[in-house]
């Protein structure tokens, strides 16, 4: 890790919840294009297509079908989180805002049939194995096909919409902030950086020194929370979070760099800022669900 003068970087505001909220491989689907430029980014625009859930509501039927038929008991949802019971004691939990990709049904010969098995992945633990539902079929696979597809279709929808919620909260709280931010620039004599926040800079510094870069962005959105005017925090969640990429990813980054130019818009760094977020929004809309092979400034941060 390098640092400019004495700034660390980056940290993920519990808004992300997570999250907040995830290096990666891209995950694909069966027609060879990433979930997120593919059945993620189109979800709502394909309700007409019967391999698409006309609503949230159908969504969460087929979900808790194919749940159900997977072996999963009680499922439910609320809050955005998706849960249920493996053998009747063993936690099943999907954060819809993290989903960042899912596979289309793999199948796989067993004896006197097919399993059919759906993968999905959350940020930030991308790199780390996926969540996996698999239906056996051995008297009747295509019911259990129909219920891996159905997992996957709906899964994609409902985390497209609680993620586009999400958004509009992010928007909300970001212009809520901006005027607060431009009062914090007016001041000539700045407060420190309260105790709390800075042990939680401390552990994320040496969570990124030990390469664990899920706690050192839990570790940063602590931080943020207590203290959403550390300027290099917000640059550097930013960074570290587009890095890891996909749209959870992305969309993180936009919103702490956007706190970073409200918070110091005049900063050496305020343009590759913006050249930044032109290319993140870039990457999500076109759905790319790996990280971004575009390389931005990062001379004015900490973490390298």
């Amino acid at each position: 890790m390098r640092r400019r003068k004495k700034s660390f970087r980056t940290k993920f505001a519990s808004f992300v919840c997570l999250g907040l909220l995830l290096a990666v491989m891209p995950v694909r689907i069966a027609c060879g294009q990433s979930l997120a430029s593919s059945a993620l980014g189109q979800a709502r625009a394909q309700s007409h297509d019967r391999n698409t859930p006309r609503d949230q509501a159908q969504a969460w039927k087929w979900l808790e079908g194919a749940m159900k038929s997977a072996g999963i008991s009680k499922p439910a949802l609320q809050d955005g989180t998706v849960t249920g019971t493996i053998n009747g004691k063993d936690p099943f939990v999907i954060h819809l805002a993290m989903v960042n990709s899912v596979t289309a049904p793999g199948i796989t010969a067993i004896p006197f049939g097919q399993e059919f098995s759906v993968h999905w992945y959350e940020f930030p633990n991308l790199s780390s194995s996926p969540g996996t539902l698999n239906w056996s079929g051995h008297w009747a696979p295509a019911i259990e096909l129909r219920d891996a597809q159905r997992f996957q279709s709906a899964l994609v929808y409902l985390a497209r919409a609680v993620q586009d919620d999400q958004s509009v909260k992010f928007n909300a709280w970001l212009e809520d902030f901006k005027p607060k931010a431009e009062a914090w620039r007016q001041l000539k004599t700045k407060p420190a950086m309260p105790e709390e926040a800075h042990e939680h800079q401390v552990l994320a510094e040496y969570a990124y020194k030990q390469k664990d870069i899920p706690k050192a962005m839990n570790e940063f959105a602590e931080a943020l929370q207590v203290f959403p005017y550390w300027t290099a925090g917000q640059y550097d969640l930013a960074i570290m979070t587009s890095e890891i990429g996909g749209r959870p990813g992305y969309r993180a980054a936009i919103f702490h760099m956007e706190c970073f130019l409200a918070l110091s818009p005049d900063s050496p760094d305020a343009e590759a800022a913006r050249d930044s977020i032109i290319v993140w929004k870039d990457e999500m809309t076109n759905g790319k669900d790996s990280p971004s092979s575009v390389s931005v400034d990062q001379s004015g941060g900490g973490v390298k």
